[in-house]
């Protein structure tokens, strides 16, 4: 054999075993980021208003919610937001008013929306599950009101069939309100 190839054939045979052997064990989670998982305790003694069921015509085009409304419909929105929210914020005495209207266009059966209200080191959420029920068909369109004693909003989480919707949040200074007119 010559000195050369031999040469050439311990280091190639060295190398693969290195390559082996690094390659050959479970893999080490240990250098990677870990987040421990979200305690949420419930709120209580905090009224959530939630008024399902509302209808998109109820909300005239040149008025802000149905200039909002139609905004959410054009074709040249994301693909990755299957909802959208609208919110206002008012804050007095250290507590802040949030308030929502909330549009999900699902394109199906009539659905209804439960809440709860939860609050973790991070703040308060809300979520809201979407389940078959009363309501219109095609889309899903509510409000949704809470006061906090924070400034910080609450983070919407919207659940359907146990998938997260993305989301497209919109914040207004106009008065978002039930098509009756309430607040």
């Amino acid at each position: 054999m010559k000195p050369k190839f031999f040469c050439l054939m311990i280091a190639f045979l060295s190398a693969m075993t290195i390559l082996l052997s690094s390659c050959g064990g479970e893999p080490s989670y240990e250098d990677r980021e870990t987040f421990a998982p979200e305690v949420l305790t419930p709120v209580e003694g905090v009224e959530l208003i939630l008024q399902d069921g509302l209808r998109i015509d109820e909300y005239p085009l040149n008025e802000p919610i149905g200039e909002w409304l139609a905004g959410c419909s054009r074709p040249d929105r994301n693909d990755h937001f299957q909802a959208y929210t609208l919110r206002r914020e008012i804050s007095s005495e250290g507590n802040t008013s949030f308030t929502y209207i909330i549009y999900y266009p699902h394109g199906g059966a009539a659905l209804t929306v439960k809440s709860a209200l939860s609050q973790t080191d991070n703040g308060y959420i809300i979520d809201l599950t979407y389940e078959e029920g009363d309501g219109t068909q095609d889309y899903s369109l509510c409000y949704l009101s809470v006061t906090l004693p924070t400034d910080k909003a609450p983070r919407l989480r919207l659940t359907h069939d146990e998938e997260t919707l993305g989301v497209l949040s919109t914040v207004t200074v106009d008065p978002i309100t039930t098509p009756a007119g309430g607040n």
